[in-house]
Order: C-alpha cells, then structure tokens, then sequence
C-alpha cells in the first residue's frame, strides 16, 4: 500500500477509534510535560497522562511525533510542532491541551550481566573450552552505556592476565555506533589457570600482533569533514585494532578525542562543529 493509503487509513481508524469516545472523556485532555521514551520514533501516546482513555492512547498511536533523542539526552518541543503534527486529525487536536513545551527524554540502557555472561560463554564454547563463566567471578565497570536496548554483544580479544590471574575479555557491540568497547576480567582458580595457559599464551601473541597502536605510543589523527581535513599528532590511550573505537590526547592541547583506528599509527575521526 502507497504511503498515503496508510495515511488514510489511519485517519478513519482515528476518527473510529474517536467515535467510541463517551461524551464525559470530550473534555479536553493535557499532555504531559515531560514524557521518557524507549523506542527510536516517539508519538503522541507517548504523552499523554496515565489517566487518558484507552480509545484517545490508540488514537494517538498512530501520529508520530519525530526522532526519539539519543539514550540519555533529551528533546524539547513546543506546542507548535505538536499542532502541525496533527493537521490531518482536528478531531484528535480538538481532545487535547497542548502545553507551551514539551521535553522527552530517552531513558538510558545498560549492558546487562547476563548478556556479557552468555556472550562469553558461547565464544569459549565455540573455542572447546569447559571453562563454566557462571562460576567464574566476574570483575568489570557494570554501567557500560549503550544506544539501543539489549544489544547484541560479541568478543573481541581474550588472553590470560597473569598478574590478575584472570581472563582478560575484551567485548564490543556487534553494532559498534552502539557501544564501545570493554573490558571484563574472568577470575580463575589455579587449576583452571594452568589449563587455559598454553592456549591462551598463542592467542595472545596472536591478538597482540593485530594491536596498531599502544597506549604512550604516538600517532597520526586525521580530522575530516565534507569540507576540509587536519591531520595532528596525537598520543594514543588505549591499544586498539583495525576497525577499533579507541581514545587519542593530542599532545599540545590535551584535548580527548575518540577515534577509529585505521592503520599502524593512523586513527581517523569526523571534525565536530
């Protein structure tokens, strides 16, 4: 169906959905002035107050009102762009108090426990190891923030570290705009350690030969936008692989950047204006 048939059929379904209104629910109903949302469109549902009336919420459904903001940052409307949200529905407008400016907030999201645990589990499954995550402790920051809710996760690097006498995991998103990456250590019981020894010494050698930059190592930035490019030297604060979201200082201002690594000494980022 054509995209204005859709939008037809969502008118009558609101003019419907509007009729079955009783006469004590035509008074006019505010919209809340601040409204958290968790899926990437927001719509009018998504404020109205608890109490709305179910056919007024199914009505209200159907009109989108934009982009929800990125997880854990916030956009404010004003009563305007609500109104020419609903020029194709006067009779839904006429239902509502539209406030002078509305803010909705996306509520945040976290990488879970049971997602690193699982993920980490079936990569060392798939590596023929008997090694039982569940029992394992876990250490790692826990408020690791993502974009979307319950992102698949995947494992980047795995090695032995000896000091810690633990596994050292490293995982990202399968989606990397929607987490970077982390670290989690696994801690074993010597038994276990020196089981896992011989293979995880070859892993890391192999893992280490794929690092392109080092942390206090120096590289080459390379800002660009549609416009222009700057290149800068910068020091690198986190080792990284091709392909890798790591942090680089430059050296003269101290200033942080987050950039992709791209070659032996060269990362790449977009120029923010």
């Amino acid at each position: 169906m054509r995209r204005s048939g859709w939008k037809d059929l969502n008118l009558r379904c609101i003019a419907a959905l509007l009729f079955c209104l009783p006469c004590t629910a035509l008074a006019a109903v505010r919209l809340v002035t601040s409204a958290e949302v968790r899926e990437n469109t927001f719509r009018l549902s998504d404020l109205l107050p608890p109490e709305a009336q179910p056919a007024l919420r199914q009505a209200s459904a159907v009109i989108p009102l934009g982009q929800s903001p990125q997880a854990g940052s916030w956009r404010a409307l004003d009563a305007a762009q609500v109104v020419r949200a609903l020029a194709a529905a006067p009779e839904l407008l006429r239902q509502l108090e539209i406030p002078e400016r509305i803010v909705v907030r996306r509520a945040s999201c976290h990488v879970s426990r049971d997602a690193v645990a699982q993920t980490i589990g079936r990569f060392l499954r798939e590596k023929g190891s008997t090694l039982d995550v569940d029992t394992a402790a876990r250490q790692w920051a826990g408020a690791v923030s993502c974009r979307e809710e319950n992102p698949a996760l995947q494992v980047e690097s795995m090695r032995l570290d000896s000091f810690r006498h633990a596994l050292e995991v490293r995982l990202r998103c399968v989606q990397r705009a929607a987490c970077s990456s982390f670290l989690v250590y696994l801690h074993l019981s010597q038994p276990v350690i020196a089981e896992w020894r011989p293979e995880s010494l070859a892993e890391r050698d192999r893992v280490s030969a794929e690092f392109l930059t080092q942390p206090g190592k120096f590289a080459t930035l390379v800002l660009s936008d549609r416009a222009m490019r700057i290149s800068m030297p910068v020091i690198c604060l986190e080792r990284g692989i091709q392909g890798q979201q790591i942090r680089v200082m430059d050296s003269a201002s101290h200033r942080v950047f987050r950039a992709e690594v791209q070659s032996t000494g060269l990362v790449v980022a977009q120029l923010e204006r």
